[in-house]
């Protein structure tokens, strides 16, 4: 290697300090340029975002059948929809649950595990107080639920899980079943802190009152189904679904029903019957001039007038029994 002398060292000194010469550009390797992820080995993502939207997209089907639901029940307009849709590690969701809470074990039959539903306590002692003839208001105090009300939990919850299969049918033949209501989140420890889940958060309007709803499912619970949780899949499976049942409303048009017409009722005794001869006139109770009754596969449906059609007998149907047709 070559030295340098005193006066070349003065020399690029000198030119460095009044810009003559400048520094070299920074060499930066265009094969590894690009954004940096942090990366926590400590909370792995276990699912995709293609995965994280068909999770939505198939609980949206759920918020909406659930605004239903608890609109009958409550003869109330409550109105559900999601938030959001986020993965986190089992012991990041228990410590955001109320203590204490309204949480309900979900068997995710025929999959493997629980999953779990939980209530925020201003929604669901809004709903018990509306349920049990009160005007709908949350409680100002938290508290455990009482025995009265953990039963009413419970008949609502299994409804809303009987609507979580019907919302994960395109994927799978899900039949849930609610296992238990719990109040405590120590007492529901169904998978291991560190485990991965999957959290569908949505949020509860009843009144003034609003609320979260949220569906913590386990990575390990879906796991056999998420190569089915794609945005193509799902498409696929509901336009399948659709035909199928455009399918089944057509083989149920070719279905036969019987269908009677009822010209009028009397009422005779048992010697009168036991004399009946031809040629005998029983009169009937209903007058020549009213509506008759037509009753379809035995329940009276419409009502009509009897006439002709050629050289048939026929009724011409004027309405239905409770209403114009």
């Amino acid at each position: 290697m070559e030295m340098l002398t005193q006066s070349e060292v003065d020399a690029l000194i000198s030119q460095l300090t009044t810009g003559a010469l400048s520094k070299p550009a920074e060499r930066r390797d265009s094969g590894h340029a690009g954004r940096v992820r942090l990366y926590d080995f400590r909370r792995p993502d276990k699912f995709s975002k293609d995965q994280l939207r068909t999770i939505q997209m198939v609980h949206d089907s759920l918020s909406r059948q659930l605004s239903g639901f608890l609109a009958g029940k409550t003869r109330h307009v409550i109105q559900v929809f999601i938030t959001s849709v986020d993965q986190m590690t089992y012991a990041e969701f228990l410590r955001g649950v109320s203590n204490p809470g309204i949480i309900g074990v979900v068997k995710m039959t025929p999959l493997s595990g629980n999953a779990l539903m939980e209530i925020t306590p201003n929604v669901g002692f809004a709903v018990i107080d509306r349920m049990l003839g009160g005007p709908g208001v949350a409680m100002s105090k938290n508290r455990p639920l009482t025995e009265i009300e953990v039963t009413v939990v419970q008949g609502i919850m299994s409804g809303v899980v009987g609507i979580l299969g019907d919302s994960w049918k395109n994927i799978i033949d899900l039949k849930p079943s609610l296992e238990a209501v719990e109040t405590n989140p120590l007492f529901v420890q169904v998978i291991a802190p560190n485990e991965m889940v999957v959290v569908i958060s949505m949020e509860a309007r009843i009144g003034e009152t609003a609320g979260a709803v949220n569906l913590c499912i386990p990575y390990l619970c879906i796991e056999p189904v998420l190569p089915r949780l794609s945005a193509h899949q799902w498409f696929s499976s509901a336009q399948r679904g659709n035909r199928d049942g455009d399918e089944v409303a057509t083989r149920l048009g070719e279905v036969p029903v019987p269908v009677t017409c009822e010209l009028g009722d009397a009422e005779i005794t048992v010697d009168e019957l036991l004399n009946l001869e031809p040629g005998d006139v029983v009169v009937l109770r209903q007058a020549v001039n009213r509506e008759v009754k037509i009753r379809v596969d035995g329940c009276a449906k419409l009502l009509g007038t009897p006439g002709k059609s050629g050289r048939r007998v026929s009724v011409l149907v004027t309405r239905e029994s409770g209403g114009v047709a």
